[in-house]
């Protein structure tokens, strides 16, 4: 049997992969770090003329933008193929105008994984919320994203 290949088994590569994506790309939004274990993503955006507002500040969508996938990719890289997760919702909350480079560090601890592969052996849904800041180059809050995400166990096949 053919094995396909996984870029997530290769953070450095992915990231690379997010750069040259054309939504991030025309946003500025920029991944700076994947750890090996998929547990930390850190990720910038530099204000730039094609994506501030006309107050001068980061436009808001790209904010809201620079959240989008990564705690769905870190739960997917985590838990397997075996589960099915993906956004279910998102909330944003502005805070004050960020003007220059902001940045939004995801963390999903192994404790958290852990409780999370427990809850979902039943193969129900559930519905897991996270949370992440944008803050500027002081650590002072900018924005706050919230996200629900979906995550099941997949059904076992059977081969009979």
């Amino acid at each position: 049997m053919l094995k396909t290949f996984n870029p997530m088994a290769h953070p450095r590569l992915f990231r690379m992969v997010l750069n040259s994506w054309p939504p991030y790309l025309g946003a500025g939004v920029c991944v700076e770090e994947i750890v090996e274990d998929w547990t930390k993503i850190r990720v910038g955006m530099k204000l730039r003329w094609y994506n501030k507002n006309y107050l001068r500040s980061h436009f808001g969508g790209s904010l809201f933008s620079m959240t989008d996938p990564f705690f769905v990719l870190m739960l997917m890289a985590n838990l397997g193929k075996d589960y099915i997760v993906w956004d279910s919702s998102s909330k944003i909350q502005f805070i004050q105008p960020g003007r220059g480079k902001v940045f939004a560090t995801f963390i999903v601890d192994q404790t958290r994984l852990d409780g999370l592969r427990d809850a979902a052996v039943s193969g129900e849904k559930m519905l897991e919320k996270f949370r992440v800041d944008i803050v500027d180059a002081d650590n002072s809050p900018v924005a706050r994203v919230y996200k629900t995400i979906y995550i099941r166990k997949k059904k076992s096949r059977r081969s009979d």
